[in-house]
């Protein structure tokens, strides 16, 4: 495991605020994640550039497509690094040949393709593997021809 990124940081960080902290420009109720449901979605691009998921006023989950468009510290390289060698592989609803990559005891899952690029990025407060599964996990459909 390597160390967070800055920006990997400052985005983990937007889950120790409540959502009356933000100002987004866009709320939808009755959203889900995952095994979650009902959830409060909040998109605030001046802040972050993809999901934050709410339960009441309480952060979930950090939720962004392709992260490495947003930041250069923020890499395919340095995201397999973070969540390790020995991350749990899921199976991934980006694509077929995407895996999920779930390091839940230290509250992050990526969608590697191919383990070259990124398809997207999840952060959470750390749990274990079992609960990730049950919680924040939803086996994708099998993929059509």
């Amino acid at each position: 495991m390597s160390a967070e990124p800055e920006t990997i940081r400052a985005w983990r960080a937007l889950l120790d605020q409540p959502r009356a902290a933000l100002e987004p420009s866009e709320v939808r109720d009755d959203s889900y994640y995952g095994q979650l449901y009902p959830l409060t979605l909040v998109r605030d691009p001046s802040v972050f550039p993809g999901d934050l998921y709410f339960e009441g006023d309480a952060p979930v989950l950090a939720y962004v497509e392709q992260p490495e468009r947003f930041a250069p510290d923020v890499t395919a390289a340095a995201l397999l690094a973070l969540v390790g060698k020995d991350a749990e592989r899921l199976a991934s609803r980006a694509s077929k040949p995407s895996r999920l990559l779930v390091a839940a005891e230290r509250g992050i899952a990526i969608s590697a393709r191919l383990e070259q690029s990124v398809d997207y990025l999840e952060l959470f407060a750390p749990m274990s593997a079992e609960e990730y599964r049950r919680r924040l996990y939803a086996q994708p459909p099998a993929f059509q021809k």
